[in-house]
């Protein structure tokens, strides 16, 4: 967790066009967290190079994670971008991704938390480690945001409210509905239609997070 609280980084991978990050939540939206990513890599760059405009050419988009095994997943997909590319041959030889840190081979600048991932392998550190790195290289077929036709983009504030007041049309939910008197189903199309975190959808329908994540995974 970085010390202001605003968010945690479990894992990332810098690609020539692109990058991915393993975030969790803290005091901010992904969102917001994101952007303030942006702003402050965009001013770095640009002091460093001597340029001036924008950096990033598109929104950033997200998926959320559910439980343990998602997690272990996205991350074994992160680290093995640049060889899904033909990069290299291994994620260890690869610099610019938090994988040499997990493995010990190296410290990142970044402060990578890896207690979260490891600690789900096994309570000790060297088995753990040893089992990540199997894990890893073991046969995948993870797919995730960057390669479904499919994809859902992080909404605005703007257009969530839109799609809210859409499905609340169609279900016949008076506009302004908040709390528990929204639907579960039309909390699920929601989360479908927009792809929210969690979090961000508990914030928008002022419902306990908790229940949130119940509902999408039909556990109430």
């Amino acid at each position: 967790m970085r010390e202001d609280g605003n968010y945690t980084m479990h894992a990332y991978c810098l690609m020539d066009n692109h990058v991915h990050f393993l975030i969790s939540e803290g005091k901010d939206s992904i969102a917001k967290t994101m952007k303030r990513i942006n702003v402050s890599y965009a001013y770095y760059f640009n002091k460093k190079y001597r340029r001036v405009g924008h950096l990033f050419q598109d929104r950033f988009r997200s998926e959320p994670i559910e439980d343990d095994s998602q997690l272990l997943a996205v991350a074994r997909y992160i680290h093995l971008n640049p060889v899904a590319a033909g990069i290299v041959k291994k994620p260890a030889n690869y610099k610019w991704s938090s994988y040499r840190a997990y493995t010990g081979k190296e410290e990142d600048e970044l402060i990578t938390d890896k207690e979260a991932i490891l600690g789900i392998i096994s309570s000790n550190r060297e088995r753990a480690i040893k089992e990540f790195e199997r894990f890893t290289m073991a046969e995948q077929q993870d797919k995730f945001i960057d390669t479904d036709d499919n994809e859902v983009m992080e909404k605005t504030d703007a257009e969530a409210e839109e799609e809210l007041r859409s499905i609340f049309f169609e279900m016949n939910i008076p506009d302004g509905t908040r709390g528990r008197d929204i639907p579960n189903d039309a909390v699920k199309e929601f989360r479908n239609r927009t792809g929210l975190s969690i979090r961000r959808i508990a914030e928008i329908l002022k419902i306990d997070k908790n229940r949130v994540n119940k509902i999408i995974n039909n556990k109430i």
